[in-house]
């Protein structure tokens, strides 16, 4: 949520509506430094999710080697990275990163996953099962 929430905050700095009212409130080197740590901390927020979801694919994909459904994440993580980062340098600028991020909060947060090996009538949030 940490990274939805940064990207959103870069997202409406960086917004040509808002360029206006950005530059005339600070200069151009402290929206750098602003824009700078909130990538830094969207960055940050978003590397650890790599590591847990190529356990969670080679678990859901367990007939197949964890070879080959590790290298298929790997090639969606990038392809779809580019494509993001494509779309994400045009007008709109960083909202289509944004409602990506937030659409993973919400899969995250309301999504049922079967936790430690359940079956799937036995899940749970994944939310609630870290608050507990």
């Amino acid at each position: 949520m940490l990274c939805a929430l940064a990207l959103s905050a870069a997202a409406l700095l960086s917004a040509p509506e808002a360029a206006g009212f950005v530059s005339d409130r600070m200069s151009r080197a402290t929206l750098y430094a602003l824009l700078l740590a909130l990538m830094c901390v969207a960055g940050a927020c978003s590397l650890g999710f790599i590591g847990i979801g190529l356990r969670a694919a080679v678990e859901a994909g367990s007939p197949v080697s964890e070879v080959y459904v590790g290298g298929s994440v790997e090639w969606l993580v990038q392809a779809f990275g580019a494509l993001l980062t494509q779309t994400a340098t045009c007008a709109s600028g960083f909202f289509p990163c944004v409602g990506t991020a937030w659409l993973a909060v919400a899969l995250i947060c309301c999504a049922r996953f079967p936790l430690s090996g359940g079956s799937a009538g036995g899940s749970e949030t994944l939310a609630r099962a870290l608050l507990e």
